[in-house]
């Protein structure tokens, strides 16, 4: 009797112990080092403008935009980049991380025709690899 009695109670031990709810992988998005983030966005545009610049004696504009870092859901010891990539018309950049040092930095897109509007996509990094980040939008005067 004692012996059913204590293989019962470890089945139902084990059982309860055992027992862990299901994790669902979709509600995982609020890292904002993953490229799946869906939290508030990172990035905000602060100010734009449009500046000439010139290259071999022939003036082109230049479009730059200001734009704050969201650092509430960052780690407070720092340690996150930047690289931004104007949709069709560039390459990555990766922000110097002195640019980042107050959580503002001024993002350039060259060559831009006034009145076209411009969208550059924003990204947090770390080690490397793309996180969260969106998108930001400004037009060229």
């Amino acid at each position: 009797m004692k012996r059913n009695l204590l293989i019962g109670l470890a089945v139902l031990v084990t059982s309860i112990g055992c027992r862990k709810d299901d994790l669902n992988v979709a509600d995982l998005n609020t890292n904002p080092f993953d490229a799946d983030y869906a939290g508030p966005a990172i990035f905000e545009k602060v100010a734009e403008r449009t500046v000439p610049y010139e290259i071999d004696s022939v003036i082109y504009q230049r479009l730059e935009v200001d734009v704050r870092v969201n650092t509430s859901g960052l780690p407070t010891s720092g340690g996150y980049g930047v690289r931004y990539r104007a949709q069709h018309w560039s390459s990555g950049v990766n922000v110097p991380p002195a640019d980042l040092a107050d959580g503002l930095f001024t993002l350039s897109v060259l060559d831009v025709t006034p009145g076209l509007n411009y969208c550059v996509e924003v990204r947090l990094t770390n080690g490397g690899g793309a996180g969260g980040g969106n998108t930001l939008c400004a037009t060229a005067e």
